[in-house]
């Protein structure tokens, strides 16, 4: 019974921990949209607090297009997330809004901490909403740097987009 009780607290303490929060606007801009594109911009994010993402990088060897391919692992986790309410994210085209991922930091096991996550209207990059949460995958020396963490924020991010654009597109 003991060890039932342990775990559930663990699990809700996990459950908080990779809270994911609606820190500004909403997602109603997306009612509609078919697609939206997705960026990664690292400039400023760190490794540990004090090195460059650089330094992380270079701790292990990786594919020369390591960037793109943990786009495209976020875009397949994303994408099966949200595909029964109609809205892809794209790694190019044009599309009206953009999906902004900027992590903070990479902790010792290469996840990301601090995530901040926006949707912005392309033309004018008016911030349209903002959220934060943080990872607890991720991979020191894969050949595709950020293909787990990428994957595991494309599914959290999925199906919180799936669940709010639900009761905003039956509204």
């Amino acid at each position: 019974m003991k060890k039932v009780f342990l775990s559930l607290i663990t699990l809700l303490y996990s459950f908080t921990a990779m809270a994911l929060t609606l820190n500004f606007g909403s997602l109603e801009c997306l009612k509609g949209q078919k697609n939206i594109v997705v960026s990664l911009d690292l400039t400023n994010t760190t490794y540990m607090s004090n090195y460059t993402v650089e330094e992380f990088l270079n701790k292990a060897p990786r594919s020369k297009n390591w960037k793109e391919g943990s786009i495209r692992q976020f875009v397949t986790e994303f994408n099966e997330k949200t595909n029964k309410i109609g809205l892809k994210v794209v790694d190019e085209g044009e599309t009206e809004y953009e999906l902004q991922i900027v992590p903070g930091n990479i902790n010792s096991a290469g996840e990301f901490v601090k995530v901040e996550v926006n949707v912005l209207k392309k033309s004018t990059k008016e911030l349209m909403a903002s959220m934060t949460l943080d990872t607890d995958d991720g991979d020191k020396n894969d050949e595709i740097a950020f293909r787990d963490t990428m994957g595991e924020l494309g599914e959290r991010l999925g199906s919180f987009f799936n669940l709010k654009l639900k009761k905003i597109n039956n509204k």
